[in-house]
This record gives C-alpha cells, structure tokens and sequence, in this order.
C-alpha cells in the first residue's frame, strides 16, 4: 500500500466548495441550509463516492478518518467553512460520521465484487440513501425539528442529484482508479 492517494485525497477533501444550482448558475453556497427552493450539490458526497471508488475500503475510510481529524483539530474543511468538535455533535454530525460508514461500505462492495461501472452505481446509491435516512434522523433529534422539517431539510433536497453522482462516481472513479493502478501509484488488493 502506498501513502500517496491517501495524502492526494486527503487534499483534495480539504479543498472543496458546496454549490448550488439556482436559475441555471453554479454559486456557491456558505449556508448548507439556505433554502428549500435551490437544488443542492454538495460535493462531500461525490467525494466520499469518488473516494471508495478510486481507493477501496481500507484507504478510502482512512482519507475520510483525516478529513475529519483535520476539521476537529480546528481546519474549516466542513460546509460553511465551519470547524471544530462541535460540528461532529451539532445537527449535521451524523451526515459526516456517515460518510466513514458509506465509503467502508462502497469499498467493500467493490472489492467483492469489481471494479466497474455497473457494480459502482447500486452501492453507491444505497450507501447514499442510508446516509441520508441516519443524517435526517439525527437532525431531527439535534436540531429539535418535526419530522416533515427534518425531511424537507435533511432528505427530500438530496433525492434527485445523488442519482446523477452517483453515476458520475462510478464512471469516473472506476477509470481514475485503473489508471492509478496502471501507473502502480495505487497498488489494488490482491
């Protein structure tokens, strides 16, 4: 195994911006939360795909395990540019302790079973609406939201543009990962 995708990823989880599509233009969004009537892209959730994609399980849960340490030790890394433990317990902590659990997961599904697009996608997916199902409950109980509230704020933004991540991970991250493979900068599991 070599520490380089590992130290790669883990730059390129610092180095993000959460957009959103209002009117036909890309902005950016400082507020996760800003309102109900924009369509969401965050990118965390493409990068955790991308990330068990192109890593697998064991490299692609360690990248995410620094992602997390880098924003508890103070590096605002999360949406908002926000850092600090409180993140981690606040109303959106479940989403981020979920995406150690999704990349473990989506890894492991690949390693089971292969590489490729069409085993991408379904894992991918499934990991994603879990992720989001566990996010809304815990942002329900921190928040002190009813549940609609927590729907309409922690799920139902979140349902149609994971489909299209969802594909995207799974076609670009299967061929980033063949060729990080070919060029022997990530060693596969054998």
């Amino acid at each position: 195994m070599t520490p380089v995708p590992i130290f790669l990823w883990g730059q390129v989880n610092c180095c993000y911006a959460e957009f959103e599509l209002e009117g036909g233009y890309i902005s950016c969004c400082n507020n996760h939360w800003c309102s109900h009537n924009v369509t969401y892209f965050p990118v965390q959730t493409l990068k955790r795909s991308l990330a068990a994609t192109i890593l697998g399980a064991r490299q692609g849960t360690i990248s995410f395990l620094v992602y997390i340490l880098l924003e508890t030790v103070g590096i605002p890394v999360f949406s908002g540019f926000s850092a600090g433990s409180s993140v981690l317990v606040g109303p959106t902590g479940s989403f981020i302790f979920g995406f150690i659990l999704t990349v473990l997961f989506i890894g492991w599904y690949l390693e089971k079973t292969s590489f490729k697009f069409t085993h991408g996608w379904l894992p991918i997916r499934s990991a994603c609406s879990l992720h989001f199902i566990f996010g809304t409950i815990w942002l329900k109980i921190a928040a002190s939201l009813s549940w609609p509230e927590a729907f309409a704020s922690g799920f139902a933004p979140f349902i149609v543009v994971p489909l299209l991540k969802a594909a995207l991970a799974s076609w670009i991250g299967v061929i980033v990962r063949k060729r990080l493979t070919t060029a022997n900068i990530l060693l596969a599991p054998n």
